[in-house]
């Protein structure tokens, strides 16, 4: 049995060494480094598997510690499969209210917005009044309305993740 022992210590080594070239591979690849977390992620839980299942192997006289082992190794490389490729993007707006304001009074407000995939958002409006500001990053909405701007107006705001995604919300902004 002890000769054995020394031989999967060896191919375990081995292992780890062919794990850490692949991973050396991986980060010199021209891909984004999302991608390449998921890439590493993946050939370290793949590595994690075999030197578990060489290691119960080698100390598992048992059948059903050797299987233990390897259906929960595979079971997180599953895991970690169907999580990282299972999540779409969704980028989603938070709900606006309405707006009534006064002339000469300052309106502010903040439009929000979330991506699920943690993509970088910027904020736009279409129809608002021309004197009216929003900050594209933060979604700051500020104005101050001026006599000429009593009406009513319906703004449409609009949060775009760097991906594609997107998503709209319309309001009211009235002044009187």
């Amino acid at each position: 049995m002890e000769q054995y022992v020394e031989i999967l210590i060896i191919i375990g080594a081995i292992l780890v060494l062919v794990t850490a070239i692949f991973a050396w591979k991986v980060q010199s690849l021209n891909m984004r480094s999302r991608h390449k977390v998921q890439a590493l992620g993946l050939i370290g839980l793949t590595a994690v598997a075999l030197i578990a299942i060489i290691v119960s192997i080698g100390f598992s006289e048992k059948m059903e510690g050797l299987i233990g082992v390897a259906s929960a190794a595979v079971g997180g490389i599953a895991g970690f499969i169907g999580h990282r490729m299972g999540t779409p993007n969704r980028t989603v707006m938070f709900p606006l209210e309405d707006q009534l304001n006064s002339v000469g009074k300052t309106l502010e407000f903040t439009v929000a917005g979330i991506s699920t995939a943690n993509y970088n958002l910027n904020y736009t409006m279409i129809n608002g009044p021309a004197s009216a500001n929003l900050d594209s990053l933060s979604g700051k909405f500020s104005w101050t309305p001026t006599e000429e701007d009593d009406k009513e107006y319906n703004v449409t705001f609009t949060v775009n993740d760097s991906m594609g995604g997107s998503d709209s919300r319309a309001i009211k902004i009235t002044v009187q």
